[in-house]
């Protein structure tokens, strides 16, 4: 999903299939996009058997999430602070409300179609006025975000965590510390040299639950 009508987005070259577990008839898999507007999107998938051919069931979360960001990423026809203003509304979302935009836009629903032509053209009009945040810069928001989230993806990586465990753990992290609370942080002193213990320990949760889940 990403900015832009369905019918117009251009298919991945392939999609690479990982992580498959079955049960009798059903099962699940990890699915990465190779190329494409979505390029890079990665998830687990539900999957089905019928007619004795696997199909995909459903699509999580993590995978929706991942094609809207990737799908954004890969757009170099919106400005980069729109984009990022654009990922930040998205990730504000929760899972039920992100699921219904996600799968509505996929469908061409006309309400999650307006909602998400509402979320650009917000962004638009706010990086127009000279800023997307109440407090503190988008900009510095995103920058940190991406560094804690590109710090945490790196050391499991390291650990041999699969690309689907570390989707999951920073899916994790982003309802851990909101860009809310990143914003609050720099209000109150300038710059995050330090993440609050509750956070910290939210954030250590979900990565065990990705980790062992």
């Amino acid at each position: 999903m990403e900015a832009k009508d369905a019918a117009a987005q251009k298919a991945p070259s392939k999609i690479t299939v990982a992580n498959i577990i079955t049960d009798g008839d059903k099962g699940t898999a990890t699915v990465t996009f190779v190329g494409g507007d979505q390029g890079g999107a990665t998830g687990p998938v539900t999957v089905v058997k019928e007619n004795r051919e696997w199909r995909i069931d459903d699509l999580s979360t993590e995978l929706l999430r991942s094609e809207y960001e990737n799908g954004l990423k890969n757009e170099t026809a919106i400005a980069a602070p729109v984009r990022d203003c654009i990922i930040a509304k998205g990730r504000a979302l929760g899972d039920e409300d992100f699921r219904n935009l996600g799968y509505g836009s996929m469908g061409d629903d006309k309400a999650a179609l307006a909602q998400l032509e509402a979320i650009v053209t917000g962004c638009q009009e706010e990086v127009a006025a000279g800023g997307t945040q109440p407090s503190g810069d988008s900009a510095t928001v995103e920058a940190i975000r991406t560094k804690i989230e590109t710090q945490i993806a790196a050391s499991l990586k390291g650990s041999g965590a699969t690309a689907a465990q570390i989707t999951c753990v920073q899916n994790g992290v982003r309802k851990a510390i909101t860009d809310e609370d990143i914003a609050a942080l720099i209000a109150k002193e300038g710059k995050v040299t330090q993440l609050p213990a509750s956070i910290v320990a939210e954030m250590k949760t979900s990565i065990t639950a990705c980790l062992t889940g």
